[in-house]
């Protein structure tokens, strides 16, 4: 069932803590809130779209910081993202991102439960360092395209987490984790409502889903 599927939208609202440029290294982040957050995931050709209005929960000189990245293979771009309202025309062929902005992308894609089985359900994938512990198991994927990531499930074999190893700028070398929780049963496949992502021990974001779709006509992603 989850093959079956050929893509996936993910709505809601999240917060986005700006990890790096805090006022001292141990101090809180300052907040981001995102109302209007939307992953879109064409499966069956690769590709992926993450927009999202940033806006300040903190005194700040702008407002409204708009995101909008697309991935089509191993193409990264963005979509006229920026300070204000959205551009009435968007660029018909926006620059080309660098193979780094890709990679992180393709990795950033499947801190998902249905991406990450359906990554390890492919024949291409292979499996190292599987554990049992007295909350369920995990195991080591190495995908089709060489990503590395680390697949939780609980004792009902549920997906719990998604986790891998990452270089933060101001971190160093770190640990990626998504958490996934509130499940729905949507069509036959169980999909997660709160995903929260750490990065080592800061929340990077924190999603709040109001609504899954399935199998929507995303072509317009490429």
């Amino acid at each position: 069932r989850l093959l079956a599927v050929k893509s996936l939208t993910i709505e809601g609202y999240a917060s986005n803590p700006n990890i790096g440029q805090a006022m001292t290294p141990e101090a809180e982040p300052l907040l981001w809130m995102i109302p209007d957050y939307k992953r879109s995931l064409d499966l069956a050709n690769d590709r992926m779209a993450l927009e999202f209005t940033r806006r300040p929960a903190f005194p700040a000189v702008f407002d409204n910081f708009r995101q909008n990245q697309r991935l089509d293979g191993n193409v990264a771009f963005n979509m006229g993202g920026g300070i204000g309202p959205p551009p009435a025309n968007p660029p018909a062929f926006p620059p080309r991102q660098s193979a780094a902005t890709a990679r992180e992308r393709r990795l950033d894609a499947l801190m998902h439960p249905l991406t990450a089985v359906r990554a390890a359900l492919d024949p291409r994938a292979t499996f190292k360092s599987f554990k049992t512990t007295g909350v369920g198991r995990s195991v080591d994927v190495t995908t089709a395209a060489g990503d590395v990531f680390t697949l939780a499930v609980d004792t009902l074999n549920r997906p719990v987490s998604v986790s891998m190893e990452v270089n933060h700028p101001n971190l160093g070398d770190t640990i990626r984790i998504t958490t996934f929780g509130a499940y729905e049963n949507l069509d036959g496949v169980r999909l997660p409502k709160r995903l929260v992502t750490m990065l080592d021990r800061w929340v990077e974001y924190d999603v709040g889903v109001m609504k899954n779709t399935l199998d929507t006509d995303l072509t317009g992603l490429a």
